[in-house]
């Protein structure tokens, strides 16, 4: 009878342990399977990025627009500009295998050709690309040049600078499955008998790590039945039971896609870790009628210490833990230096959690540096030529006039220069903004005499204000060149504080004047890159909510105005 309570102290202790490690696994796997699904999250928002350019460039509008019975020689020269675009991209050279626009009627107007998709009848993936419109549809297309697949990515376009959202066709990227398995599930391991699927909420499998279910319906499995059952949030577990088998099913959902990552854990890996310590209890339990109970309270404690210890440490700071697109997720090490089946499983965790973290980590250095690039990209495409014409300006004065003009000309360039191309800051004070513009406007007078006059009506409050670097330039300098009049042209810049505190800064003239219409269809006619550099900077720096906007009269002139933030620093420019 003795050994009765040392035994059942020994099946509670081995309870304990089971349970523990059970939950610990479960979370574990849970997290890893939200933080892998992270990465395909930044890995399909690329190729989102990438229709998002080609469905607003000028080509792809032109090419879905035009009358394709008449423009045979047109679409040539759109296609080469399409096709360039796709070249330049950063992703064509990885896992994209084929790009392919469609018209709003189902016609292929355009393929990169890279594999045989063109005679693929479209009628299914159009058809969810209209039911998920405006978002991406993602979808499996199997492929006879690999065994992995495709998936196609799609999307609606619809007109550009139309407001009543007109579509007009479609663009579809097509991306090797292949990836998923090399960069994603290679990274997750449950045992022999776990499957990972990718799977949308439809039940097509876009990708699985048996590569026979990709491209086929799970809709009459158990497992999916389950899934689309539970709630559609960013990470969950349920237990699946059938066949006289239990596995642990972890899943995260990704409403960017409508799609679930999922992971079955069988409940031998769940076991594994605790087979051995059956083993051993078994033969404690014959000792224990020697030993007694406190041989058995020794072996208690000796358990259940070191999954408290686990416990402990790999508590979640959630003071680390932020959004999806820039958290990364911190645990403390165990730093176990046990050999046994606890220091095994610390060990086992310790390791794939390492490895998750620093291919996040990497991501997000990644995607910083390309908004880095971006930004400086749209910096450095300025238009020098006005810096051009006015050294010719200068060159011709200094020959055929010798007066004082030639000083204050090269006094003001010598200006402009030291403050625009010599500074490093990117962001500089209202105040030398307006002191660059008064040398440019210097500068212009030698090549347009007296033809314009410039007035400053701007608020002492605002002199301090942080602006970007060479904003108002390429306003000042369509008002000169553009402002055309017989008269003197009457050039006003002027500030407004709006009710909500932002700031308004505007260029106005007293020229002839233009069709508003006119410059949505010809802007690169009208202003170059100017304008359209100025309203992509400020929507880069501060977001979508500012930019730039024109009104203009036929005969009353034009203004041009920039609304900015108002936070008196450069701090809130979006990372």
């Amino acid at each position: 009878m003795s050994i009765l309570p040392v035994t059942l102290i020994g099946v509670y202790a081995y309870k304990v342990y089971t349970d523990s490690v059970y939950s610990k696994v479960s979370e574990y796997a849970e997290q890893s399977v939200s933080l892998l699904d992270d990465v395909l999250y930044l890995e399909l928002q690329q190729y989102s990025s990438l229709t998002n350019t080609l469905s607003v460039m000028d080509s792809v509008q032109q090419l879905l627009t035009n009358d394709q019975k008449n423009a045979t020689t047109a679409n040539s020269t759109i296609i080469q500009n399409i096709t360039k675009e796709i070249d330049n991209a950063a992703l064509r050279g990885i896992n994209l295998r084929e790009v392919q626009i469609i018209s709003s009627d189902k016609q292929l107007l355009y393929s990169t050709g890279y594999i045989g998709l063109a005679s693929m009848n479209y009628n299914e993936l159009i058809d969810d690309i209209d039911r998920v419109s405006p978002s991406d549809s993602l979808q499996y297309i199997s492929s006879s040049s690999t065994e992995a697949g495709n998936l196609a990515l799609g999307r609606k376009i619809y007109r550009y600078h139309n407001s009543q959202l007109e579509p007009i066709g479609y663009i579809i990227l097509y991306i090797d499955a292949r990836f998923i398995q090399n960069e994603i599930f290679s990274n997750i391991n449950f045992g022999d008998n776990s499957e990972v699927y990718l799977v949308t909420s439809s039940g097509t499998v876009l990708a699985a790590s048996n590569l026979d279910l990709q491209g086929s319906s799970i809709t009459d499995l158990a497992l999916f039945k389950q899934l689309i059952a539970e709630p559609k949030i960013q990470g969950g577990h349920f237990k699946l039971e059938g066949d006289g088998t239990s596995s642990l099913v972890v899943y995260d959902y990704s409403d960017a896609y409508d799609c679930y990552f999922s992971a079955t854990v069988p409940q031998e890996y769940l076991q594994n870790e605790t087979r051995q310590i059956t083993q051993n209890l078994l033969l404690l339990s014959l000792l224990l009628f020697v030993f007694g109970l406190g041989i058995t309270m020794l072996v208690y404690y000796s358990i259940v210490n070191p999954m408290n210890n686990i416990i402990k440490r790999f508590s979640i700071n959630n003071n680390s833990a932020t959004n999806k697109a820039g958290s990364t997720l911190r645990l403390s090490a165990t730093d176990d230096p046990c050999q046994d089946e606890v220091g095994l499983l610390a060990k086992t965790i310790d390791d794939q959690f390492v490895a998750i973290q620093q291919m996040s980590e990497q991501q997000q250095k990644d995607l910083i540096r390309r908004r880095e690039l971006e930004l400086k990209s749209l910096q450095y495409q300025i238009n020098p030529h006005f810096l051009f014409n006015t050294l010719n300006s200068l060159k011709w004065v200094a020959k055929l006039n010798n007066v004082p003009v030639l000083y204050n000309g090269i006094e003001a360039l010598s200006s402009l220069l030291q403050n625009t191309l010599m500074a490093g800051s990117e962001f500089i004070p209202l105040q030398e903004e307006l002191k660059n513009l008064s040398d440019y406007f210097e500068i212009q007078k030698i090549r347009y005499g007296n033809s314009f006059d410039v007035k400053m009506q701007v608020s002492p409050e605002f002199m301090n204000y942080k602006i970007p670097r060479l904003i108002l330039q390429p306003l000042a300098e369509n008002a000169i060149v553009h402002s055309t009049r017989e008269d003197v042209i009457c050039i006003t810049i002027s500030s407004l504080k709006l009710k909500n505190g932002d700031i308004e800064l505007s260029i106005s003239d007293n020229g002839n004047g233009f069709h508003v219409d006119k410059i949505k269809n010809l802007s690169h006619q009208f202003t170059g890159i100017g304008l359209s550099n100025v309203d992509e900077r400020l929507k880069l720096y501060y977001g979508p909510a500012y930019g730039l906007s024109i009104r203009s009269r036929i005969g009353e002139g034009t203004v041009v105005t920039i609304q900015l933030p108002h936070a008196n620093d450069s701090d809130t420019v979006t990372k």
